[in-house]
């Protein structure tokens, strides 16, 4: 009798073993052992089943007991067990018995396959499910009963003292690492310990800082006149995760426990902020534990509301690899609080009418230099004055009322910087910000010194202090015409202020400059 030709075109409706046999479809199959049914029109093999998971469950030392059904991914990564980076593929099983996912590799460089060392406890019995992505192996729980959990190759070079990478940073995480899946907030993972400090005379010093076993973060402040800061703040923080993910935001407290928001009153201020991270004694970080409590943390979000309102105000980002324009540096809490800060003769010193914060703007020894204005940049000239021969000082050094600027007239401002901290400061270059002109303020990085030379404004001055001058245009005729010299570093906070010094501009005869507006012409 002639028989029939049959073709199974496909397996892919995968085993069916419940259906009676007379309703089983063409693309089912009853039963099939040591095959992979995914691609259509193919049987594709996977092994013996009798061999390998047999093997795994009777190694010795890691052992497994594997539920049918469950327990067994297969993912691929970029670093192999050994940590080197070279691409591995694994098999993540899941041992009912012991409550935990091992992982098998296959040592694709030639070498035997075997288990890792790695280990994700689960915390108990789970029904687990797997996805991979961004490097990393998420197991998550079917029956609800225990928390994600993630799995996954961490490489983070932090805290770059300079741009050269990893030869110049203070610490590098490269290992095989887990821990719950749920993006935490830091004041989860530090128990609370987020601090606000004032700055304005000293960084934070040992006792705040602690030996480092505590975990901590510190955002210190400081403030100086002129800003737009009105009423009392909070302050807010959120950690960043590996791949751009931001946690939950965490207020800063002054009591943890009871919940108590610390608030900070700022009026016109402007305030300047700087991120403290305590790493222990050394002056090197292990490279196992991470500073914040999470391996996968690389930034921090800073937020600020006003004290009664609900909305949270972005403020800035703190990158944990390289922090800033001017990157991290290790900081001594015991020798190095008063590093950076500009330290001058106040009022009350040797300079007492002349000098303040080391911003000297006019010579009381010179009998006709008023605000030591000049005509020229060597410091001589007076025809900038209404009447050069009258002008003098009395004892409490207030100049000649005959003698009066001439408006619109262009000028040198001499002006002496004293800056008595020798450290904190090297390497270091500012501004000087000049008010008072018929264009105010002005910003100048560059100036005229002593010598004649156009130079850059070090923030570390000589013993005697640094002499500039800064050209202007004397502003419009008025009485008590007021002008001020401000020290700003390279981030363009105010670190040193002089006083405000008054002077009365007679009219010269000269037109005010005509102010021009930029146009767009069709």
């Amino acid at each position: 009798m002639p028989k029939q030709e049959f073709k199974i075109l496909g397996f892919h409706g995968g085993i069916n073993d419940n259906t009676d046999s007379k309703d089983i479809r063409d693309i089912d199959m009853p039963e099939a052992n040591g095959v992979s049914t995914s691609k259509i029109g193919k049987l594709i093999g996977i092994g013996n089943l009798d061999t390998a998971l047999t093997g795994l469950a009777t190694s010795d030392n890691v052992a497994v007991d594997i539920e049918p059904g469950y327990g067994l991914f297969h993912f691929s990564t970029d670093y192999e067990d050994g940590e080197a980076n070279t691409s591995e593929d694994w098999l993540a099983i899941y041992d009912k018995a012991n409550n935990r996912i091992r992982f098998y590799y296959r040592n694709k460089d030639g070498g035997s396959p075997s288990f890792s060392s790695s280990v994700v406890t689960t915390g108990g019995a789970i029904k687990p499910n797997y996805y991979y992505a961004d490097g990393m192996l998420r197991i998550s729980d079917s029956s609800f009963s225990q928390v994600s959990k993630w799995f996954g190759y961490i490489d983070s070079i932090l805290y770059w003292t300079k741009d050269t990478g990893n030869t110049n940073n203070l610490q590098d995480i490269t290992k095989w690492d887990s821990g719950h899946q749920e993006l935490k907030s830091l004041n989860v993972l530090l128990g609370g310990e987020l601090h606000l400090e004032d700055g304005s005379s000293a960084s934070p010093d040992a006792t705040k800082v602690g030996n480092g076993t505590t975990k901590k973060l510190i955002l210190s402040y400081w403030t100086s006149e002129g800003g737009e800061w009105n009423g009392n703040y909070i302050f807010g923080v959120t950690p960043i995760y590996m791949g751009e993910q931001e946690g939950p935001i965490s207020t800063i407290y002054s009591n943890f426990l009871n919940r108590v928001e610390e608030t900070i009153p700022f009026y016109n201020n402007e305030v300047s902020f700087q991120v403290f991270i305590p790493m222990g004694t050394s002056a090197t970080i292990g490279n196992e534990t991470h500073l914040l409590g999470d391996s996968r943390i690389i930034g921090l979000n800073w937020y600020f509301k006003e004290q009664g309102t609900e909305d949270w105000i972005y403020l800035m980002n703190t990158d944990l690899r390289e922090g800033g324009k001017h990157y991290w540096k290790a900081y001594n809490a015991t020798a190095e609080t008063g590093y950076g800060y500009w330290v001058g003769d106040t009022p009350g010193g040797a300079n007492a009418n002349s000098e303040r914060e080391g911003i000297r703007i006019y010579n009381t020894t010179s009998t006709n230099s008023n605000i030591s204005f000049h005509d020229t940049s060597s410091g001589s000239g007076t025809t900038w004055m209404t009447d050069g021969s009258n002008s003098t000082y009395d004892s409490n050094d207030t100049y000649d009322t005959n003698t009066q600027g001439l408006s619109y007239k262009q000028v040198y401002l001499r002006v002496i910087l004293t800056n008595n901290t020798t450290t904190g400061f090297d390497d270091r270059y500012g501004f000087i910000r000049v008010w008072g002109g018929a264009n105010s303020p002005i910003y100048v990085n560059n100036a005229i010194n002593a010598s004649g030379n156009l130079t850059k404004i070090p923030l570390k001055t000589d013993s005697g202090g640094d002499t500039y001058y800064i050209p202007l245009t004397l502003p419009g005729a008025g009485t008590d015409r007021e002008f001020r010299v401000q020290v700003l570093n390279e981030n363009f906070e105010t670190i040193a202020d002089s006083d405000i010094y008054t002077m009365t501009i007679a009219n010269s005869g000269a037109v005010e400059p005509d102010d021009y507006e930029q146009q767009v012409e069709i």
